[in-house]
């Protein structure tokens, strides 16, 4: 007996082929968006993976039929599932799973460093007028995690105009799974990430490409995210300061190494092609 008939639920590896059978773009990064704008809520193993039965799959065969044959937004889909009696409910989560999606593992590596034990002063820190900025860690201005950020309180308005772009081009970016929103206030909002990647976007759309163009490049980032996540996740795992700053570091580490290949490789094509 295989896996898949020894258990009554479906990895999101074994939707991703059922629904591709249909969907033939459909992506685990599709699937992972429509998750978090509620529209399915599989429930969770005690190690974090979701399972995904016959609903959940009837759910979102019913998200991308109406997106695909309709092009209706995914708030008009979200009423007509709730009219069909298709709504999920909320997920059931066993006890002790924590931190254990994509999404969850960036937020845990957000958080501050713990604090430890004050360090004896440099004299660079102590010279001056007593207004000297705060000694930083070396790797601190590369570290392509930094902190937090703030709270999304942006309107679909404010983060398209703070992008320079419309909020046509800023909803097309949210519907192909490139920015993401967060329900605060009976509405939708955005935060400084979102905007950041909002601006970034509008390079390519002076050069003529499309949101959904530049779903490759997220997948690039999915992927590389996974391979963070199986560096990382022990770590977090440990539930100590110690864990989570050796956590923060390798990812951050990961992270830069990454940048530096795919700018070198990149660079490489760019020569053999245009010279």
């Amino acid at each position: 007996m295989t896996a898949r008939t020894s258990r009554t639920y479906l990895s999101i590896g074994e939707v991703l082929s059922l629904l591709r059978v249909d969907f033939p773009d459909v992506t685990i990064s599709k699937i992972r968006f429509l998750e978090g704008q509620g529209l399915v809520s599989p429930e969770r193993t005690s190690s974090g993976y979701r399972k995904f039965h016959e609903p959940d799959v009837e759910r979102l065969r019913f998200v991308l039929r109406h997106q695909r044959e309709h092009f209706l937004p995914l708030k008009v889909i979200r009423e007509r599932m709730e009219e069909a009696g298709l709504a999920p409910e909320m997920p059931t989560k066993p006890p002790g799973a924590r931190r254990k999606s994509v999404s969850e593992l960036v937020a845990a590596l957000q958080e501050p460093p713990p604090t430890t034990a004050s360090a004896p002063e440099t004299p660079a820190a102590t010279e001056g007028a007593g207004h000297a900025a705060p000694a930083v860690p070396a790797a601190a201005h590369d570290d392509p995690i930094t902190s937090r950020p703030q709270p999304p309180t942006m309107s679909a308005e404010e983060a398209a105009a703070a992008a320079g772009i419309d909020v046509a081009a800023l909803e097309a970016l949210v519907e192909h799974g490139l920015v993401s929103t967060v329900r605060s206030g009976g509405m939708e909002c955005f935060d400084e990430d979102s905007v950041a990647i909002a601006k970034a976007a509008s390079g390519f759309f002076a050069l003529g490409l499309e949101p959904r163009h530049l779903k490759v490049l997220r997948h690039g980032v999915d992927r590389e995210m996974g391979m963070i996540e199986t560096l990382v996740l022990p770590l977090l795992q440990q539930r100590t300061p110690a864990g989570r700053v050796r956590a923060r570091e390798e990812a951050a580490k990961f992270a830069r190494s990454g940048q530096s290949l795919r700018a070198a490789m990149l660079r490489r094509e760019l020569r053999r092609t245009i010279g």
